[in-house]
């Protein structure tokens, strides 16, 4: 029972929303991610940490638009947050990505889209307690809502590319 009340206190700031996204949306913006130009071995905190690739996206595309009306309608824990970064994460098959914090501050949050799936239940983004890992596993159409000091990874499928859209906000 000490187990359960420790992991909740650690993780219970992470939110997961589902189906809030269309099946026609989840399409295009994974259409869009395919299709985006990528800066290869991308970074966090420090250039001696880059693994996957990332690219901006547009905040005058249909997919960040889109993508900002579903949070602004759904997900109170970035009201009065400023965005301050969007891009797409594009990890390659087998990939081993570091552990990192997008931001310092615990009001800081990062939201993350998954943009696609695979058949292995592998490919989470995940979690690092005191002495414990969680993961989220992706569904296409998931969004997850962390505080942005909170350490985490990528984790990539084994057959293919993994994309999200990440949001980031600070006070």
């Amino acid at each position: 029972m000490m187990t359960k009340d420790i992991l909740q206190e650690t993780f219970n700031n992470i939110e997961i929303y589902d189906d809030l996204v269309s099946v026609g949306d989840q399409r295009k913006f994974l259409s869009e991610c395919n299709r985006l130009g990528y800066n290869v071995n991308a970074w966090d905190e420090s250039p001696a940490d880059a693994s996957g690739a990332s690219a901006s996206v547009s905040i005058h595309s249909y997919m960040h638009n889109k993508l900002m009306m579903i949070i602004g309608n759904n997900i109170m824990s970035v009201e009065g947050l400023q965005p301050y970064d969007c891009y797409v994460n594009c990890f390659f098959p087998n990939e081993n990505p570091n552990w990192h914090i997008d931001n310092d501050s615990d009001k800081s949050r990062t939201l993350i889209y998954y943009a696609n799936t695979n058949d292995f239940n592998e490919g989470g983004t995940e979690f690092l307690g005191e002495n414990t890992v969680m993961s989220v596993l992706p569904k296409a159409g998931r969004i997850v809502v962390f505080p942005g000091n909170y350490k985490h990874r990528a984790t990539s499928f084994r057959d293919k590319k993994r994309f999200t859209i990440a949001f980031k906000y600070k006070p």
